[in-house]
């Protein structure tokens, strides 16, 4: 039975969002992974290492055969210049798939920086009441 959050968030077109432990965590990484040739990775700075979330992000991706790219440089309240940073580094690398593992922010963030990187927009512009965000 699905989670009441995970069905909530799930409904978004083109998202999915997976709310597990690390052995069921692998299970779907490993299959979002497979077929695609890259991904992108955002954590946190060290807490993915600590919860062994990025072992289980990085195994899947070398189980899949999927180069995968990290950002980790997302402080505890992301600002905008690390979106911008997110922004960038998912411009460089161009992954056909992006993955956040973490809390609330890093998210948030990791949204923020695909939605403008997409919608070319300026961040500033989807801050406020009735945005896309």
């Amino acid at each position: 039975m699905m989670d009441p959050a995970e069905k909530y968030l799930s409904g978004a077109p083109g998202q999915r969002v997976v709310l597990c432990d690390a052995a069921v965590c692998g299970e779907e990484l490993t299959k979002l992974f497979s077929g695609r040739a890259s991904a992108a990775l955002f954590t946190g700075r060290r807490s993915a290492e600590r919860c062994g979330a990025y072992a289980v992000a990085a195994e899947a991706a070398q189980r899949a055969s999927c180069r995968l790219a990290r950002f980790n440089a997302i402080e505890p309240e992301p600002c905008m210049d690390t979106v911008l940073a997110m922004r960038d580094f998912l411009a460089a690398e161009q992954p056909e798939t992006v993955v956040a593992v973490g809390g609330g922010s890093i998210l948030d963030a990791a949204k923020a920086a695909y939605l403008i990187l997409q919608s070319k927009w300026e961040l500033a512009a989807h801050f406020g009441v009735d945005k896309y965000s």
